[in-house]
């Protein structure tokens, strides 16, 4: 009896052993199945399921992942391939993934499939962390980087939340939520916010087409050379040209008439009171000698000598 017991505990040992042979005991995240096969747990894959599942978003790029059963060729779209992964759980294709809807029905023209690291990423199985590639980031690099994190003088928004900001646009498809930019601070402008902004204004010199007026900020100059200096005038169709829009025919003027334009601009630029010198009138005589002689003497001789020496 006491044989035939111990014949009993063996054989129920052997039997257990023959049902752990699965690989490194699934390590303890799965369960040991037919065939020597391990039944990973959520987010554990591999053949003893020692790996772990990184998360998966939508990917910037699909990526076709070719023979996957090794039969060596690769499968159309509409062809499932290792269904029930942990990696993918409802299958996946080897060329570019057919997307269905929520019914099952094949749509076509699609793309973003979810992917593990978005596909902008390596997985770190050992960790289950997603390493992004330069440019992304986020636990399943779902997202794109601000340049220089925005130099310190910008928030990182979305181009939903950009948009929003700029006359309460609507941006709305696959990426909103997905490429970032830089709003920068009052001052600063650029990619990365790093550059300075220099004070603008009103072009003094822009007028409007039809326009009878110049449209200018406050704005103090003044002209010099030195015939203005002695004359206060300056060559009149330069300024009628840069700085006046009430005569845009610009009419040639007679040399009097440009140089009270050219005061009349000096007073209105630097609005003191100027004033041309005033030639002196020319006086002419009051009266002129104009009386001729009233006689001039026309006699001749009466005789003239004609006799020849003899």
């Amino acid at each position: 009896m006491e044989r035939v017991g111990f014949r009993g505990v063996v054989v129920a040992l052997l039997v257990a052993a023959a049902a752990a042979e699965c690989p490194n005991a699934c390590s303890g995240h799965g369960n040991c199945g037919d065939y020597d096969m391990c039944t990973c747990f959520r987010n554990f894959a591999g053949g003893d399921c020692s790996e772990r599942v990184c998360p998966f978003d939508r990917a910037f790029a699909d990526n076709p992942k070719g023979d996957l059963d090794g039969n060596e060729d690769v499968s159309a779209p509409t062809n499932t391939m290792i269904v029930g992964s942990q990696v993918f759980p409802y299958g996946t294709t080897e060329e570019f993934p057919a997307m269905t809807d929520s019914k099952g029905s094949m749509l076509s023209n699609t793309a973003h499939e979810y992917a593990e690291c978005s596909a902008k990423g390596l997985c770190d199985r050992k960790r289950g962390e997603c390493h992004c590639f330069t440019g992304y980031e986020g636990s399943a690099c779902q997202r794109t980087t601000c340049p220089k994190d925005c130099s310190g003088h910008g928030t990182c928004e979305s181009i939903r939340e950009l948009a929003a900001g700029d006359a309460s646009q609507i941006y709305s498809i696959w990426d909103a939520d997905r490429i970032y930019g830089c709003k920068c601070d009052p001052g600063y402008h650029g990619s990365a916010c790093e550059d300075r902004s220099c004070p603008v204004g009103v072009d003094p010199l822009y007028t409007d087409t039809g326009d009878v007026s110049v449209h200018v900020t406050t704005v103090t100059f003044a002209i010099f050379d030195a015939f203005c200096q002695e004359h206060l005038e300056v060559e009149p169709y330069y300024l009628r040209r840069q700085l006046l829009s009430e005569d845009q025919d610009f009419i040639e003027e007679s040399a009097s008439d440009e140089a009270a334009f050219a005061a009349a601009q000096r007073r209105r630029l630097l609005q003191t009171p100027t004033t041309l010198p005033v030639p002196a009138p020319t006086v002419l005589p009051s009266s002129v000698p104009t009386t001729l002689p009233t006689t001039v003497p026309t006699t001749l001789p009466t005789t003239v000598p004609t006799t020849l020496p003899t």
